[in-house]
């Protein structure tokens, strides 16, 4: 994955991108009935969605802790949440290169010895999301046995602010995004 960021992102963000749609017509089908109410509940979670794109600082040598814990506090709540890339928020957060090479210095650690940095990156990346995975999945528990429509409204907001920010980054390369979706 590395590799693949550093070679080809705009491949790789279009490829999130086709992900995105596939998750948004999959919450589309599990929804029987939109209330007026449910599109605030949208609205809510798409600007959910685009706050990390606001708190971005967009570089791979940032290593602010703060950021990494945040980043896997959102990637915790996109690996409960269906249809949600925590991926895509990694790399909407910036930090997805910071983890992607801590992760890839860290698996080397037999071959090379990895910078203290990276492991205190990773292992704070880590433990943010295994406790938040452990809380959130006991929350998200109880909000489903009580709310599941307005869950999964709110996750389809979630999801379509994502696909805009994804929409975005693949504008931004050059405007040639409906051949490379069409190829992915």
């Amino acid at each position: 994955m590395s590799y693949l960021f550093k070679e080809y992102s705009n491949i790789l963000e279009c490829f999130f991108f086709g992900i995105a749609i596939t998750g948004l017509f999959n919450l589309v089908k599990r929804i029987k009935q939109i209330k007026n109410v449910d599109y605030l509940i949208i609205v809510l979670g798409i600007l959910l969605s685009i706050l990390p794109e606001i708190m971005t600082f967009n570089s791979t040598n940032n290593t602010n802790l703060l950021f990494i814990i945040i980043g896997g506090v959102l990637s915790s709540l996109a690996f409960i949440m269906p249809g949600v890339s925590g991926s895509m928020i990694l790399l909407t957060l910036g930090i997805y290169p910071v983890i992607i090479n801590c992760v890839s210095e860290c698996l080397m650690l037999f071959v090379t010895y990895p910078d203290k940095n990276q492991i205190i990156i990773c292992l704070t990346f880590l433990i943010s999301f295994v406790i938040s995975v452990i809380i959130f999945s006991k929350v998200i528990k109880k909000v489903l046995t009580k709310y599941e429509h307005v869950f999964i409204i709110f996750c389809l907001g979630l999801l379509i602010g994502t696909i805009g920010i994804i929409f975005k980054n693949i504008i931004g390369y050059d405007y040639h995004f409906i051949i490379k979706i069409f190829i992915v």
